[in-house]
């Protein structure tokens, strides 16, 4: 019966007939375990049902979101929303825009596909009453997610997660909740103006900006964002992964898009190296714009494995035989000892030209020697 009720309710016919041609333990499973409303909001695949993220979920969260809203006497105010290029997003972005409007609020829809801290950004400068953001973040490609966001831009906190999660449950058809087809207002391009803007103003103005970087966006929409805002703070512009720099809903060259992930960040490191041998053989040439590790104040930064076939990925790159030189600190063990070279490029995967300020948390400082 709760099957049949939600399938009849929901008001996208596309999830609505991939119900209808489950099985009865299939159809069991997606109602075993609903999504549930927490501080993160809402996270989980992309499917049919009340345990995956579809139209009829992201409407009956919306809803709920307004009617608390107006329980905290916050009914009419502003309320922002934006959405990232994940599979469904746009249908996501949609229902919530259309929903809350509906519900008398004043909803502001951000142009385009942006990264999660437009929203939070818009949501704080516009004196809005909350932002939603339609994000899996760094889930797995099959998933997707809405984040809420209070008037401070920050996230929301206990109780308010319990809250909205009860009113959830208060209006369970998504069909019969009202969504309006216009009455919204659509930013202009000076949103991320004005957040690049605010970026850059909370950098030292006159300080360092002798640093390389390498960039990777995994697929995600943060790429054009970031790399304008370096510029604009006078930066050399970011070196991008270019096999990953463009928002992709099928990830294809990530299984799971987390820096954190084993893997997720390899061509990234991979390039780095690369970039990084490529200034310190500039620099031994006399071309300018090079910044390597022996300069005073620089280090590498090192996690624990490397893999040998980079260095052998920097010869081929850069079209030759020699191997990349590692810097003193490089060659260093854990424990203080001298590695050899084969046991260095096993060991080490490195970022190029990290500006060290304050040393490297381990009580080594380059700056001292």
């Amino acid at each position: 019966a709760e099957a049949l009720a939600w399938i009849e309710g929901d008001p996208d016919p596309a999830t609505r007939a991939e119900l209808e041609a489950l099985s009865g333990d299939e159809l069991a499973e997606r109602f075993a375990a609903p999504l549930s409303f927490g501080t993160a909001g809402l996270r989980g695949p992309v499917r049919g049902g009340p345990s995956g993220m579809n139209v009829a979920v992201v409407t009956r969260t919306t809803w709920a979101l307004g009617e608390w809203l107006k329980a905290k006497c916050l009914g009419g105010g502003t309320v922002v929303v934006g959405r990232d290029a994940r599979r469904g997003s746009e249908a996501f972005f949609a229902a919530a825009t259309e929903v809350l409007t509906a519900q008398g609020f004043a909803v502001v829809a951000l142009p385009e596909p942006g990264p999660t801290p437009w929203v939070s950004f818009a949501t704080k400068a516009l004196g809005a009453v909350a932002g939603v953001q339609i994000t899996a973040s760094h889930n797995p490609p099959a998933d997707n997610g809405y984040k809420v966001y209070l008037g401070d831009g920050s996230q929301i906190v206990p109780p308010a997660d319990a809250e909205i999660a009860a009113a959830i449950d208060t209006f369970p058809s998504a069909a019969s909740i009202e969504r309006a087809e216009d009455g919204w207002e659509t930013l202009g391009d000076d949103l991320e103006a004005d957040y690049r803007d605010a970026c850059v103003a909370s950098i030292t103005p006159g300080g360092p900006r002798d640093v390389a970087v390498v960039h990777t966006a995994l697929h995600g929409v943060g790429s054009t964002t970031l790399l304008a805002a370096f510029e604009q703070a006078g930066f050399a512009r970011p070196t991008p992964v270019a096999s990953q720099e463009q928002p992709d809903p099928r990830f294809p060259t990530v299984s799971f898009p987390n820096p954190e992930e084993p893997g997720a960040i390899d061509a990234a490191l991979d390039l780095a190296i690369v970039e990084h041998e490529r200034r310190r053989r500039n620099l031994h040439s006399g071309a300018p714009g090079s910044l390597v590790d022996e300069q005073p104040g620089m280090r590498i930064v090192e996690p624990a494995e490397r893999r040998i076939e980079r260095g052998r990925l920097v010869s081929a790159a850069l079209g030759d035989g020699e191997q990349p030189r590692l810097c003193a600190r490089c060659r260093m063990g854990v424990d203080g000892r001298a590695l050899s070279d084969d046991e260095t490029l096993r060991r080490q995967r490195f970022q190029p030209d990290i500006i060290n300020a304050a040393g490297d948390g381990s009580g080594h400082d380059d700056r001292a020697g």
